[in-house]
């Protein structure tokens, strides 16, 4: 691997500079594909990383110490919302609806006019897809100071 100067230029800059006659609408469009290359690049490495994240949980890893730090997979459930049939509530309780309705129905105005129970029959309940993360916690901190030792 090698290492890029700090002061390193983008390759479109050095094409510019290299060329400068180049007019930066050119340069736009050269841009918007190097982009467009990127953006699929990056949805690449992300399945990549779904499919070793799905690896790493069928194997039963949830945590690896790497040495400097710990890396950890940290799953959320997903999310549970209940979703109305609007057209259901205004067949069923037309009043209610006519009470609730304005140009839609919410769930709580809902839920305050008919109660739970009812309510509960008239809707469905969407579950949104888990989360899954990684989360790094470091244990080497390069600033701390140095033990001595007798060597």
């Amino acid at each position: 691997m090698t290492e890029e100067h700090p002061l390193a230029l983008h390759p479109l800059a050095m094409e510019m500079i290299a060329e400068p006659e180049t007019d930066a609408l050119t340069l736009a469009w050269r841009t918007e594909q190097e982009i467009v290359r990127l953006k699929r690049r990056v949805a690449k490495l992300e399945e990549e990383r779904l499919q070793l994240i799905d690896e790493a949980r069928e194997a039963g890893l949830s945590e690896v110490d790497l040495g400097h730090g710990i890396v950890r997979l940290i799953v959320s459930p997903g999310t549970r919302t209940r979703v109305l049939d609007v057209e259901a509530f205004k067949r069923e309780y037309p009043k209610a609806f006519r009470r609730v309705a304005t140009y839609s129905v919410k769930l709580a105005d809902a839920e305050r006019e008919l109660g739970t129970p009812l309510l509960g029959e008239l809707c469905t309940i969407r579950e949104g897809s888990e989360r899954v993360k990684l989360d790094f916690e470091a244990t080497f901190d390069p600033l701390a100071p140095r033990e001595e030792t007798d060597a």
